[in-house]
Formats: structure tokens, sequence, C-alpha cells
């Protein structure tokens, strides 16, 4: 009897597949704070987000597959 349950314990582990390890997780990269603006740049960007701001109409436009802010060009050339 001892002799047949050993066979059969033999059989069992030999069918025995061990579990998969899970994948290792993905590298996460540490972004670098972006580089900051001098006050000089900042304050042309601003001025320059002004601009393009009251020059928006107010509705959406389809572009390819987007939809963006319309933008009055007559306004945009003239408060260049």
């Amino acid at each position: 009897m001892n002799e047949f349950y050993l066979a059969l314990k033999m059989m069992g582990e030999s069918r025995y597949k061990w579990p998969v390890p899970p994948e290792r997780p993905a590298v996460v990269q540490v972004v670098k704070r972006p580089a900051s603006l001098s006050p000089a740049d900042a304050e042309e960007l601003r001025k320059a987000m002004d601009r393009v701001g009251r020059c928006l109409t107010g509705k959406l436009v389809k572009d390819g597959d987007l939809y963006v802010p319309e933008v009055n060009e007559k306004c945009l050339e003239s408060s260049r």
C-alpha cells in the first residue's frame, strides 16, 4: 500500500506546474521639473495668450478629428 501511495504521489508531483511569477512592474521614470521661464519670457507669453484670448469667438470648430476653439483671424492680425 505504501508503494502504491508513493507512486501516486510521485505522479501527481510530476504533473504539478508551478504558478507563473508575476511580471515585473514597468519602470516608472521620474519626470524632471520643467525649466522655468525668465520673467521677460513669461511676460511675453502672457501677452500673447491675452491677444489670442481676446480673438476667440466662443465657438468650437472641427479640425480633422478634433474640436478646437474658433479664432477670429482679422482680430488676430490686427492685434499684432
